[in-house]
């Protein structure tokens, strides 16, 4: 286990995947200078779309924002909280922790994650059902 630091930022690697200006996620940690390991790489299955096409041609290296460590911090908590261990002010994770690897795929697909139609994805009605818009469902909801 690598123990880290606040001064060891966590960031994220965006690499071009495909031409139509995907770019996959991964989380670098740097590793201080004087250990062997270089930088810690983290693949995720998570996929960006890039708003630039250039950007999605060479890589790039984002820090995370509040947001990403908030919510990793949150679902660390949680985790701990399940396992009946309790929290305390410092936060020691195994980064080779699969529950935590698991944790960091959920941060990057809230921060980057592409969201793809359903279709193909659900099975289509039948017609016995009512068609419902979405402001009729909102008034059932309320």
């Amino acid at each position: 286990m690598i123990e880290l630091t606040a001064d060891i930022p966590f960031l994220w690697r965006l690499s071009a995947e495909s031409s139509e200006g995907y770019c996959s996620v991964a989380m670098v940690v740097p590793c201080p200078p004087e250990t062997e390991v270089k930088d810690l790489t983290i693949e995720t299955s998570v996929l960006s779309l890039s708003s630039d096409s250039s950007r999605s041609e060479k890589e790039e290296t984002l820090e995370w924002n509040q947001e990403d460590i908030s919510l990793f911090l949150k679902l660390v908590n949680q985790r701990q909280l399940a396992n009946n261990q309790l929290i305390s002010d410092t936060v020691r994770i195994d980064l080779t922790d699969p529950a935590i690897i698991e944790i960091i795929h959920i941060v990057a697909a809230a921060g980057f994650g592409v969201a793809f139609t359903s279709y193909g994805l659900l099975k289509e009605s039948n017609s016995l059902y009512p068609a419902f818009t979405a402001a009729k469902l909102v008034r059932l909801l309320h």
